[in-house]
């Protein structure tokens, strides 16, 4: 029998030790991402993903960086919602997601521009004292 070297058995015992982190990074749950833009194809930065779970009703929220991405990690298997919304744009929503272990979902969503809100204030005032009806 041949003796192993103490090389070997080093590289032996670094191979061991990468298979079982491997081993132990096993993905549960499933990852859901993408782009936030709107009708021109211009990222929107801050836009809040809301990602709900239609049989747990467990609810995550992502938010989309400058380049308009957002990450959502970790979700468990199933069914889900999915809504977003940013100032100034209507808000978007994208039901019967279904997102599987393991899986990297893409989901790139536009957004459209908001209707313009409006307001008129309406303010009652005396008529001035010399055009009052005389008594």
């Amino acid at each position: 029998m041949s003796k192993i070297s103490a090389r070997t058995y080093g590289s032996l015992l670094a191979l061991f030790a990468l298979a079982s982190a491997i081993a132990l990074a096993q993905v549960v749950g499933a990852i859901l991402t993408g782009t936030v833009t709107d009708p021109s194809g211009a990222a929107v930065p801050n836009a809040k993903v809301t990602i709900s779970n239609v049989a747990t009703g467990i609810v995550t929220a992502a938010f989309s960086n400058g380049a308009g991405i957002y990450n959502a990690p970790n979700l468990l298997p199933g069914d889900y919602e999915v809504s977003v919304e940013a100032a100034g744009l209507t808000q978007r929503q994208r039901a019967r997601l279904t997102l599987t272990v393991g899986e990297k979902q893409v989901l790139n969503l536009e957004m459209q521009v908001g209707a313009a809100a409006a307001s008129v204030d309406v303010q009652q005032t005396r008529p001035p004292s010399s055009l009052a009806a005389p008594r």
